[in-house]
This record gives structure tokens, sequence and C-alpha cells, in this order.
């Protein structure tokens, strides 16, 4: 093995465990989701075994979209470091593209998983009343790019720019 390979390997474990650690922990019913705010369980009157069955729907998701959060930011620096080479090789772009989207549509059904999931613990008049009561809650995120190769994840910015 050469030297820049023995300097580089651990450092990329260094960086992948660094990323993991930083990711937020599950939050178990009782700990303080959104679930837990007295506020929005008042003005969604939830029951207490309700309470509990999202935390248990929160919990099932919190991993799976940890993890779809470290590969669009995978696959947006992949798309970037594409486009940014001196020359743009088309089946690089493609192969880059494809990734792309693969990781949206999958954060997208995750993301959907998790509202049927909610919605099947909730009346309808809970559901509807949901986005007012925890508005962040059925939030889709998405990649906002406002300085260029920094990636911050959140809801994009008012224009949709």
């Amino acid at each position: 093995m050469t030297r820049s390979k023995m300097v580089v390997i651990p450092f990329v474990f260094t960086f992948a465990a660094l990323i993991l650690m930083s990711t937020a922990p599950v939050v178990h019913a009782g700990e303080g989701g959104w679930w837990m705010n007295e506020e929005i369980q008042q003005k969604l009157e939830l029951s207490p075994d309700q309470v509990k069955n999202i935390g248990e729907v929160e919990n099932h998701f919190a991993g799976k979209l940890r993890a779809m959060k470290i590969e669009k930011q995978k696959a947006y620096k992949n798309m970037i470091r594409h486009l940014d080479s001196e020359t743009l090789s088309e089946e690089d772009f493609v192969k880059a593209q494809a990734r792309m989207q693969a990781v949206y549509g999958e954060n997208a059904a995750a993301s959907a998983n998790r509202w049927k999931a909610l919605r099947s613990t909730m009346t309808l008049k809970q559901w509807k009343n949901l986005p007012a009561a925890a508005p962040k809650v059925l939030q889709l995120g998405s990649i906002s790019t406002s300085f260029r190769g920094k990636v911050r994840l959140g809801s994009p910015p008012a224009g949709g720019k």
C-alpha cells in the first residue's frame, strides 16, 4: 500500500464516523420529540396511546431519513464535482444524474411512508390540523445551494431559489 493511501484511508473512515456521530440521535417517546410537546398534543387532542404510537413511527423512520440526508449530500457533491471538472463527460454526468434521481426518489418514498404511518395513528381531523400545530413535521427536506460548494439541508428559501 502506498504512503498516500495509508494516510487517506484512516482519514476517510474518521470523516465518515464524524458524520455519523453528528447526526441527531433517535428521539425515543418521552425524550422530547415534537409529539411530546404538550402544546402540540393539546392542539391535536392526542391521546396517550396516540403519543406512544407516533413516537414509535418517528423512531422507526429516523435512521432511514438520517441516512437519506447523507446520501443526498453525497449525490449533490458528486454532481457538482462532475460539473466543475475540466472535461464534462456525458457518461459521468448521466450516472451522477441517475444517482441524484434515485436518492431523491428514495427520500420521497421514505417520507411518504412516514406520513402514511403517522396518518394511521391519527383521526382525519388531527391529521388535517397537523401542519398548523407542528409545521415542520410534514416538510420534505431539500438541498439548498445558496453557497457554491457548501450543502445546507432544509426547506428551499422563498421564491424557490
